[in-house]
């Protein structure tokens, strides 16, 4: 556990160059002082870890005393291992950690994970430092909480409801927002990232798409925002709209010689032509010299390759090979010109 707890406190410190940490440093005799927060806005129901209070002192004076840590909001401490509480704390009287205060006598450190953001926990969050029972120094970080109005519910209600929307068939979806937000957001639907219709306020809207097909099919989505903040939810992609192929990649290996469109290689040798292409549906991707052509095979990610390959050139493998990819919405091209020349 406490290695656990160290590398969130190493973590913390990376964090804390991009997400507006509240972070501060402090001495009292003999203690060095951090507390450290990585953020001071905490999203309503969120969960926020990384937080920290650590101290080092370098002497037991008078000798025996001991230094310890406490954590608390709004004045009031938080209690350790309470199993009600949306806090989970944990303070050490001696936390092993290496670094420049390697040589203190005592290292007490507090760590604090809130598990469910609340409206509550706006104001102090403060770390004090005590010797004994005497309060010594402390820092504290002004919390504020923003609510943010998620969706709650985003359906996809459809006609005729047979579990699948084919082409033709008509469709509505409704985006419910939790109702429980202070402020009600505007509502905005949004077809392949573009706003589709006038955007309303509200916590209940309804978009109907009265025939689906290669036009309108896609990704749709709600986004909602309010002052206090914004969010969206997408549905998974309907009729995916149809993409003309591409050519990404059409090379070839083996070679000795290259220009863009030419190879030229040895007699004797191996070489590999391969040409990738993408598109939607996923095109048949092949690579042909003559009356010979490759297979097409699924490469993921919406893309497939062919892979034609010349096992021992010679003169009757001189010529054009051209890469085609094809799908139901077009074909397209491209050619790489193999020479070959002398002795292997």
């Amino acid at each position: 556990m406490m290695q656990k707890r160290l590398l969130l406190l190493v973590a913390a410190y990376f964090v804390a160059s991009e997400d507006e940490p509240c972070h501060h440093l402090g001495y009292y005799t003999p203690c060095n002082f951090s507390l450290f927060v990585p953020k001071h806005e905490w999203l309503e129901g969120s969960l926020v870890s990384g937080i920290n209070c650590t101290s080092a002192c370098t002497e037991t004076e008078p000798p025996g005393a001991r230094y310890t840590l406490k954590m608390l909001f709004h004045d009031k401490p938080i209690k350790q291992n309470d199993s009600e509480s949306r806090f989970e704390l944990e303070c050490f009287e001696h936390f092993p950690i290496d670094g420049p205060w390697l040589s203190a006598a005592v290292r007490p450190a507090c760590f604090l994970v809130v598990k469910n953001a609340s409206r509550e926990d706006a104001g102090l969050l403060a770390c004090n430092l005590h010797r004994d029972e005497t309060h010594i120094g402390g820092k504290h970080c002004d919390i504020k909480i923003l609510s943010k109005p998620l969706p709650s519910d985003l359906t996809l209600m459809q006609t005729p409801d047979d579990g699948a929307v084919v082409d033709g068939s008509s469709f509505s979806m409704t985006c419910d927002v939790n109702a429980g937000v202070h402020k009600p957001p505007t509502i905005q639907w949004m077809h392949n990232e573009t706003r589709v219709v006038k955007e309303e306020r509200g916590l209940l809207s309804t978009y109907h798409v009265p025939s689906l097909n290669e036009t309108n099919g896609g990704r749709y989505g709600c986004w909602v925002k309010n002052e206090e903040g914004s969010a969206s939810k997408n549905l998974p992609n309907l009729f995916e709209a149809a993409v003309r192929p591409e050519i990404i990649e059409f090379s070839a290996k083996g070679y000795n010689e290259t220009t863009r469109d030419v190879v030229v290689a040895w007699k004797g040798r191996i070489v590999d032509f391969f040409c990738t292409g993408n598109g939607n549906p996923v095109p048949t991707v092949t690579v042909t010299h003559g009356n010979e052509s490759s297979l097409s095979q699924l490469a993921g990610g919406g893309s497939a390759t062919g892979i034609f390959i010349v096992t021992n050139a010679s003169s009757v493998d001189d010529g054009t090979y051209v890469c085609q990819a094809e799908n139901k919405v077009d074909s397209v091209y491209a050619n790489i010109t193999l020479i070959v020349c002398g002795k292997f």
